[in-house]
Order: structure tokens, then sequence, then C-alpha cells
């Protein structure tokens, strides 16, 4: 196998990097290589030196596996820290609505409390998923404080609002520090996004009758089956998404993710006028389904677009 081949196994390999830390890997290794093959002291002609680093670079596969496991360690322990919070969200629920009898907003309170320690283990892990990941969950119910109930919590939606702006600012400087790694940006971008859409829709307030069709049946069976078993489909989708060594699966993991946000409608219901009992329109529920199908699209196709332009640059 020559250097070359080398180089374009071991870009396979690389797959579940992104674009640009494929090429900072592979220009890593191209440095190496170069390097040994000037050194004297790995054999006296160019073929001895080839010779001998590659036995010392092992197969492609293996060098993936390093870079691997220094570049993205403890993926597992990410999962961990959405998944334990997650199963214990029933508990939480139950201990709201005892709690509510007496004080109404303990379950805002007790819900905050519990978010912002999940935060600020994302961050000092410096781990970008799991920090936009529980940012989400806390802005969609400051979101709902902020903007449909700021007479029951008066004075207090100040610093509800504060808490909100500053949550934005961090979502949005995790997504400018991680813009090379598109899969981490739609991550965090899509239920924000999907969280600020529902918050306009509210404000415009869209309605009108809904003639149920096939379409509308289909798709209220499938909102039925995601409610029965959204927390379990929620948890394999983000196992396949923290877990896999594979790129390819692990948009397919958002495009599912997206697939339930659109579905289960908990950010569009969430934000749903509740002073009257107009339905909303039918096509605002048809386009809540497509716009985080299109926002995972558009990310993969512009990461794999990226990637051509590099391969196209580099041959």
């Amino acid at each position: 196998m020559t250097m070359e081949e080398y180089l374009r196994a071991l870009r396979k390999e690389l797959n579940d990097f992104s674009p640009e830390d494929q090429e900072a890997l592979i220009a890593e290794v191209s440095t190496h290589i170069e390097d040994a093959e000037a050194d004297p002291r790995m054999g006296k002609d160019l073929e001895q030196r080839r010779k001998k680093l590659m036995n010392e670079l092992g197969s492609a596969k293996n060098m993936s596996r390093g870079f691997k496991d220094t570049y993205r360690p403890d993926r597992f322990i990410d999962y961990l820290l959405i998944v334990i919070p997650y199963l214990f969200y029933p508990y939480l629920n139950s201990l709201y609505l005892s709690l509510m009898t007496r004080y109404s907003w303990a379950d805002v309170r007790l819900d905050i409390l519990i978010h912002l320690p999940l935060i600020a283990v994302g961050l000092w892990r410096r781990s970008g998923p799991v920090t936009l990941f529980w940012i989400s969950i806390l802005v969609s119910q400051l979101s709902y404080i902020t903007t449909q109930l700021y007479w029951y919590y008066g004075i207090q939606t100040i610093f509800w609002a504060l808490l909100l702006l500053g949550l934005l600012l961090l979502a949005g400087y995790l997504v400018r520090k991680n813009r090379n790694d598109l899969l981490t940006v739609v991550f965090g971008f899509l239920p924000l996004s999907m969280c600020i859409i529902a918050t306009v829709l509210a404000l415009v307030q869209p309605t009108g009758s809904i003639a149920y069709g096939f379409l509308d049946r289909s798709l209220l069976v499938s909102y039925l089956f995601i409610e029965n078993a959204g927390l379990y489909l929620s948890l394999a989708i983000l196992a396949l998404f923290f877990l896999s060594t594979n790129r390819e699966f692990r948009w397919l993991a958002l495009a599912l993710s997206g697939l339930m946000i659109g579905l289960g409608r908990d950010y569009l219901i969430e934000f749903q006028t509740r002073d009257t009992m107009m339905p909303i329109a039918s096509w605002v529920y048809y386009l809540w389904i497509a716009l985080p199908l299109l926002i995972v699209f558009l990310g993969w196709w512009l990461e794999r677009s990226k990637r051509q332009q590099l391969k196209l640059a580099t041959a």
C-alpha cells in the first residue's frame, strides 16, 4: 500500500468526524509521514523508510480508532448525562403535582433548579451536545413563562426573561464555537429553532377549522404512538446519536428526533393559545412536521457538499 492509498483509507475510517476535523487529522498524519521519509534514522533509502513507517503507523482502522479515543472521549458519559435525568422525569412530574396543590409556583422553580446544574455539568465537560440539549429544554420552559404567564408570575418574569436571554446567548456562543461540526450545530439548533417558531405562531395565532382527511388521521395515529412510547423512542434515538461511530447514522438520529418533535407537537401545543378553544389551522401542523426534517436535511446537505469540496481540493 502506498502512502496515498493509506491516507485515502484513513479518510474513509474518519467518516464520523466533521470534514474540517478530517482534514486537520489527515494533515497531521501527512506531516508525520513527510518528516519520517526525510529522517535518515528510519532507513538508508526511501523504500526502507516507508516500510518501517508503515509498521509504526499500523492499519488505517487502528489509527482512526486511536484518534476517536483521543478526540471523542467518553461519549457514553454524555449519553448518561441525558438519559439518567430523563428517567427521573415521571417521578419529578409526580412531585410537581403534589407540591402544586400547596404551592402553584413549585414546578417552575424546581424545574429550573434541576436543569441549571445539568447545563453547568455540560459546560464543565466541554460537551456542546449535552449543554445545548439542556439549554433547549430550559429555554422552552422559560419562553412559556415569559410569553404566556407573565401576569401570573408578576415581577419574577423580569428574572426569568434575563435568564432566558442569558441562555440564548450561551446557546449562540456554543453554536458558533462548534460551527465546523454541523451535527452539533443542528442538534442544538433544532429544538431551539422550533421553540422560537412556536413563539411566533403563538403571537400570530393562525386559527381555522380542521377537516380531517387521510393524512390528518395518519398523523394523529403516529402522534398517539409517539405520545405513548415517546420516552423510550427518545432514549433510543439519543443512543444512536451519541454512541454511533458512523456519521450518517448520527444524521439519521437527528432526522428521527426532528420527526418526533414534529409529530409530538410538544412545543406547538405548549405555545398554543389557551384563552380560546379555536383550533390551529391544519396547514400549521403540516408545516410543523416538515420544518425539523428540512433543518436536518439542510445541515446534512451542507456538510456533504463541504466534504465533497474538500476532497476535490485535496485530490
